[in-house]
C-alpha cells in the first residue's frame, strides 16, 4: 500500500505541471484535500508524494509572475509555491500517462514536511555531497593515470 492511497487516485487529478512526455508533477485535489506527486527533481528527497493537506482556504492557478505564467499555490493568500512552469488542466486524453504517477510514486516524500529553508539545507548538503564525491573519483583516476 502506498502513502494516503485513498486520495492519490485518478478522480483526484486536476493537472500537471512540467513536461507531459517527462515526468510531469501531477496535481490532486478534492474539496477538502490537495496534494501532489513529484516524479523528477534535481533534489531526490522532493520526489514522491506530497503529504495530504486540508483544502480550506487553498487556491492552485496560473498567474503572471513577472511578466511569466507560472503556476502558483497559496493558503489563504500567502503565497507558498511557485512553479517553475504552468499547470494544465487535466483531460481525458491525457489521464493514463498522468495516472502512471500512482502506481510509480507510492511513497510520502521525504521532505514533504520541511520548511523551505530546510529543504534549502537539505539541497545544499546533497550538492555537497555530489561535490565530494566527485573529487574522489577525480583524485582516484589522477592518480590512477599518474600510476600511484
Amino acid at each position: 500500500m502506498g502513502y494516503k492511497d485513498d486520495f492519490y487516485v485518478a478522480a483526484n487529478i486536476i493537472g500537471y505541471s512540467g513536461n507531459i512526455n517527462w515526468y510531469p508533477t501531477v496535481y490532486f485535489q478534492t474539496p477538502v484535500l490537495f496534494g501532489h506527486i513529484t516524479q523528477s527533481h534535481g533534489y531526490s528527497q522532493n520526489v514522491g508524494r506530497q503529504a495530504v493537506e486540508s483544502a480550506v482556504g487553498y487556491t492552485i492557478g496560473n498567474q503572471n509572475v513577472g511578466g511569466q505564467m507560472k503556476l502558483v499555490e497559496s493558503m489563504n493568500g500567502r503565497v507558498f509555491h511557485e512553479s517553475r512552469s504552468t499547470l494544465t488542466a487535466v483531460n481525458p486524453g491525457i489521464l493514463p500517462t498522468l495516472q502512471q504517477a500512482i502506481q510509480n510514486y507510492p511513497d510520502e516524500k521525504l521532505i514533504s514536511e520541511f520548511s523551505e529553508e530546510v529543504q534549502d539545507t537539505i539541497g545544499d548538503s546533497e550538492s555537497v555531497k555530489e561535490n565530494a564525491f566527485k573529487m574522489i573519483i577525480d583524485k582516484k583516476f589522477a592518480l590512477k593515470k599518474t600510476g600511484v
